[in-house]
């Protein structure tokens, strides 16, 4: 099975909120919001009311938390645009086919075959599938975007996620054997 994709600017602004939806980036806004509650309670002086001191710290442990979000989305986005504007292959028509051994992944300049072994993580939207592979060293993640848009209609994309949904799950699976 085969799609032909066009990777815009758009597309990389909306797999990066989806990426932001993870275990992880949750767990990275608890521990600032706690950390910075802990700091501003410890700057306080004990003489005010302790109510007052605990709305205080909360209200201020909220703005430098989201700050801090806003802060990172915008990092992001903005090392996301530089990358795409200077390495080739990120932008523009990427063909994705399915393979039983993997999936391909053909631009202007790159033709790789992904194992399914090598897949970290499948997510999926309303809008778009994001496709979690190593790209250097198996340190450093990248992603495949593969836009709903990119199919005829809704059941096309299902088969397309389904299948590579199943060969990755069983490539899970050998590998728990071995």
């Amino acid at each position: 099975m085969k799609v032909t994709v066009n990777i815009t600017h758009w597309d990389l602004v909306k797999a990066q909120f989806i990426a932001l939806n993870t275990k992880t980036f949750k767990i990275s806004i608890l521990i600032i919001f706690i950390f910075n509650f802990l700091y501003f309670i410890m700057q306080l002086n004990i003489s005010i009311k302790l109510i007052l001191a605990v709305c205080l710290a909360i209200l201020y442990s909220l703005i430098v938390t989201v700050s801090c979000i806003m802060v990172g989305i915008i990092f992001t986005l903005i090392f996301g645009f530089l990358y795409a504007y200077i390495k080739k292959g990120v932008l523009g028509q990427h063909i994705y086919t399915i393979f039983s051994q993997g999936i391909r992944e053909k631009t202007e300049v790159n033709n790789t075959i992904y194992h399914y072994s090598e897949i970290k993580k499948i997510q999926t939207s309303s809008k778009l599938l994001i496709i979690h592979v190593p790209l250097s060293f198996y340190i450093i993640k990248a992603i495949h975007i593969i836009p709903k848009s990119s199919f005829n209609n809704e059941q096309e994309f299902d088969e397309f996620y389904k299948k590579i949904q199943g060969y990755w799950q069983d490539s899970k699976s050998d590998q728990n054997l071995k």
